[in-house]
């Protein structure tokens, strides 16, 4: 595979890249979303073990960071969060195990809700997250296995309800969590081998 560099024609006319459409493609370094992009398909970067850039527009209409997005993009290191997205679902950034930064493009106008399944498991890197106020659910085994996560700060006032089973499940380095009082559950072992 040799596609390193991905750019798109201004102004672009797309409003969707397909499930698969970059799937595996090792070399690719950098790619900059248009704002007219609203919706990924899945698996769409899954296994870019190169991808070092990913950027979108300020101006990103993006609703939600799909089903394996990322996965195993093994080089990723930051990423900011568009912040009209509401869901990032199920294994997006599973395996991304450089990923040492997320934030998010508006703190307080962030509209995220759902932090789904998997979507971090074994970010190896990630240190610290900040969740947004506006996060109502983290879902099963979310940060599972983020071995080097020692700050989880909750956005006040938080809205989140729900932590799921095995959300922080081995984030050995995790020494205190303030839970939010709007949470209603913790689901089962949430923070087990949090040692």
């Amino acid at each position: 595979a040799s596609l390193k560099h991905v750019k798109f024609e201004t102004p672009s006319s797309m409003t969707k890249i397909y499930d698969s459409a970059f799937q595996n493609c090792t070399s690719l370094t950098d790619i900059f979303i248009p704002p007219g992009i609203d919706a990924f398909g899945y698996d769409v970067f899954n296994g870019c073990s190169s991808l070092l850039n990913i950027t979108f527009h300020n101006k990103s209409n993006l609703k939600s960071i799909e089903q394996n997005l990322f996965k195993g993009c093994t080089s990723l290191k930051q990423i900011e969060i568009p912040k009209y997205v509401t869901s990032i679902n199920s294994h997006a950034f599973d395996g991304c195990s450089s990923l040492y930064m997320i934030s998010f493009a508006s703190n307080n106008g962030c509209i995220l809700y759902s932090i789904g399944e998997f979507a971090f498991k074994n970010c190896l890197s990630l240190k610290e997250i900040r969740i947004p106020t506006s996060l109502t659910t983290i879902g099963a085994n979310a940060f599972d296995g983020c071995v080097s996560l020692a700050k989880v700060d909750f956005g006040l006032p938080s809205t989140l309800m729900t932590i799921g089973e095995n959300a922080f499940y081995k984030c050995v380095l995790l020494k205190e969590i303030a839970i939010p009082k709007s949470v209603t559950t913790i689901k089962q072992s949430a923070f087990e081998e949090c040692t």
